[in-house]
């Protein structure tokens, strides 16, 4: 099999395609279609003079026709918006002036530098000739076998500061030797990424009183602002004290929304705490959620608490109601462990969120119950 690449502009392409040269509609495309917003994202692409995937062609000798292998989606939108098919949307970041005073230009009511900047676009494409039956087909699924990049993959994607300091930390982590021996859970599709992007916007917040949206991660990555170099050194002192905690202790069982709410913790309410004391919350922590093999004598209150933690560990991980209680949790371990430990704010939040818990039936620990209590006594605030 033989892949002839070629430049053609999206003039040549669009003549193709109306003399019927190109066969936008063979029998083995899939039948999904691209919605608005993916074509007028492609389009803004074009209009920025950006790159696009490759499209891959089939020469179908025996029709005379080129058939679409891969890009069938891609010409559709070009095609269509050369016709006046739908209208450009400027406001799609990053913001760019020149862009943002197209919006909503059809094709024909682009000004002529547009145009002309659309129509002399060079496209990548590779014209399949010389196979064997089934070898475009297997190219085809090769192409298209990729798994969904994950929103910590796609953010990496971005240049900046944001992403060079998250980066950064993960090396960081790296060295310390964070991996699936020592918490339970390696960097799989950037795994580690994501909860360092959280952790770093929620002390840049300092509140988690509201679910932090992965569009506002990607946004916080777009823009040109740093994190601070005390909230970087924080994180990168808690992880160093936390790991210390784990090579004394041994390897503990920790996902992503768990991780990240243990380093927040250390950055925050225990500022203060050392390295012996991590160690026995850690410890404290491996009982309570049956991965040690000394569990804990528990009363109704502390069941309670525990149940809650498993459920905002597996389930909404990211919604407020699941990063506070979790906030919640690890400041209770360490006040079992001892009170003294806790910043003196924090003490007090534990205590008295305590206190009123205390004062309940066990039939009223419910979620929306716990939640309520926590808000109250302002666990949403860092």
């Amino acid at each position: 099999m033989l892949l002839n690449p070629l430049t053609p502009d999206v003039r040549s392409v669009l003549s193709q395609l109306d003399e019927k040269e190109i066969d936008l509609d063979p029998e083995f495309q899939r039948g999904d279609v691209w919605n608005r917003h993916k074509q007028q994202m492609l389009i803004d692409t074009i209009l920025r003079d950006w790159e696009i995937p490759p499209i891959f062609l089939i020469i179908n000798e025996g029709r005379d026709v080129k058939e679409v292998l891969d890009g069938h989606q891609r010409l559709k939108a070009i095609h269509a918006f050369h016709n006046d098919g739908f209208k450009v949307n400027g406001s799609l970041d990053p913001a760019d002036q020149e862009i943002r005073s197209l919006d909503g230009c059809l094709y024909s009511g682009l000004p002529e530098r547009m145009k002309k900047r659309f129509r002399n676009f060079s496209l990548r494409i590779f014209e399949i000739s010389n196979y064997v039956e089934g070898e475009p087909f297997e190219l085809f699924f090769r192409l298209n076998q990729n798994a969904t990049l994950t929103s910590a993959e796609r953010r990496n994607t971005f240049f900046g500061e944001a992403r060079d300091a998250t980066k950064d930390i993960v090396n960081f982590m790296d060295r310390k030797g964070y991996s699936a021996e020592t918490i339970g859970f390696n960097n799989t599709r950037l795994g580690y990424h994501d909860v360092i992007a959280r952790v770093l916007i929620s002390l840049e917040k300092m509140s988690i009183q509201k679910k932090l949206l992965d569009k506002e991660i990607t946004s916080r990555y777009r823009s040109k602002g740093a994190f601070s170099e005390n909230d970087v050194d924080l994180v990168k002192d808690s992880l160093e004290r936390v790991m210390r905690a784990i090579r004394n202790y041994g390897k503990i069982k920790l996902n992503k929304p768990s991780l990240f709410s243990l380093i927040v913790f250390v950055s925050t309410a225990g500022a203060n705490v050392g390295d012996k004391d991590i160690k026995e919350i850690l410890h404290l922590y491996m009982r309570a959620i049956g991965y040690a093999d000394d569990p804990i004598d528990l009363g109704s209150l502390e069941k309670a608490i525990i149940n809650q933690y498993s459920l905002r560990i597996s389930t909404s991980v990211y919604d407020s109601r699941s990063v506070i209680f979790r906030s919640f949790f690890f400041c209770w371990l360490s006040h079992m462990v001892t009170s003294s430990i806790l910043t003196s704010r924090y003490r007090e939040k534990v205590i008295a969120t305590l206190n009123e818990l205390k004062s309940q039936s066990d039939e009223d620990y419910s979620t929306i119950y716990f939640n309520k209590v926590l808000v109250t006594h302002g666990w949403g605030e860092l």
